[in-house]
């Protein structure tokens, strides 16, 4: 391992025991995601205290938020991969 490139976010991950580089890891690029999914954890905690149906409602609401998270953007995605095989 050379080093981290600057173009990129990237990240360098280790072994366990040694804590030597073992591989670079790129990180996603920044999304409106986790601000959803804070929201969505947020509004099902309050309105809980109200209502015993907002454990449905934010169940799904905060699975649709940590979905979207989740969730690989096309050109993106497509572009890690021929990275990560090298063509």
């Amino acid at each position: 391992m050379t080093g981290l490139r600057t173009d990129m976010r990237e990240v360098l991950v280790t072994t366990l025991l040694d804590a030597e580089p073992d591989h670079r890891h790129r990180q996603p690029e920044p999304s409106i995601w986790p601000f959803i999914a804070a929201l969505a954890t947020g509004l099902f905690f309050i309105t809980l205290i109200f209502t015993p149906w907002a454990a449905a409602w934010g169940t799904a609401a905060l699975g649709l938020a940590l979905l979207g998270w989740s969730w690989p953007a096309g050109a993106e995605r497509l572009s890690q991969l021929r990275e990560e095989r090298g063509t």
